[in-house]
């Protein structure tokens, strides 16, 4: 089978958070990508390879569908694109809190840059954080530039959206820790033994939201050398936050120690 132009508009449409909502599917690009999501159990809903790469998915799922370079250039979300992708569907929006009970669960608040939460499921990956609870304006999982950020991460970390408010009281009743990353709480080097709980982070530019902030039970920093030098601030040389993968990061390391 060829792509047809029919199905190149309801592949482009996936480009949009409203549809990709209302279809439940997304998009997955690359050659990395696509073979982890053929080995993983992801459900593929349709596979569209050009013809360089078409033998080699062929031979992997018979599914695949020829693309010429000029109608997949219109499907694919990227400047250059791999000539491999995949529509998939979306994962259930669902948790158990006793899948997440005794362990550590990020929890993001107003995330909208594609590209950090991207790079957050990645390091949520890494440390072994299966889940990540985001507030219903986080940006969207699906968005294409957050799926290439995770570098396939997405398929082993579970994301999924919620009011936080009510989801923070419920984690606190199932004593849970809520550590909340602040400017101005406690030294996050100082947690020691501590092996499970909600990790708060904010969003890029206004940290965490006021109801959000008057759940925390356990408000956390990350020091910042640059601010204890007078001379430094003097000068006018500091710096107000980290970027907040960057604090995820930090914070994730210190408690997986």
């Amino acid at each position: 089978m060829m792509l047809s132009k029919n199905k190149v508009s309801e592949i482009t449409a996936l480009h949009q958070k409203k549809h990709r909502q209302s279809a439940g599917l997304f998009i997955v690009e690359g050659e990395k990508m696509v073979d982890e999501l053929l080995a993983s159990t992801w459900q593929i809903v349709d596979l569209f390879a050009t013809a360089d790469l078409f033998e080699k998915y062929h031979a992997l799922d018979k599914r695949v569908q020829l693309a010429d370079s000029h109608l997949f250039s219109k499907i694919s979300t990227l400047k250059t694109p791999a000539g491999i992708l995949a529509i998939a569907k979306q994962a259930a929006n669902d948790f158990s809190f006793e899948d997440i009970k005794n362990k550590f669960t990020l929890c993001l608040d107003g995330l909208r840059d594609p590209g950090n939460l991207g790079t957050i499921i990645r390091i949520a990956d890494w440390f072994g954080i299966s889940t990540i609870v985001c507030s219903e304006d986080t940006v969207d999982v699906y968005n294409s530039k957050t799926i290439q950020a995770t570098m396939g991460s997405f398929m082993r970390v579970k994301v999924v959206y919620t009011p936080l408010v009510p989801f923070l009281i419920n984690a606190k009743a199932q004593d849970l820790p809520l550590f909340g990353a602040v400017l101005n709480g406690e030294n996050v080097y100082n947690k020691k033994g501590v092996t499970k709980g909600i990790i708060v982070m904010g969003s890029e530019s206004h940290g965490l939201s006021a109801h959000v902030l008057a759940c925390i039970d356990e408000p956390i920093t990350i020091p910042s050398k640059l601010l204890q030098l007078s001379s430094s601030a003097e000068q006018g040389q500091s710096i107000d936050s980290l970027n907040v993968a960057i604090a995820t990061s930090v914070i994730c390391a210190v408690f997986a120690k």
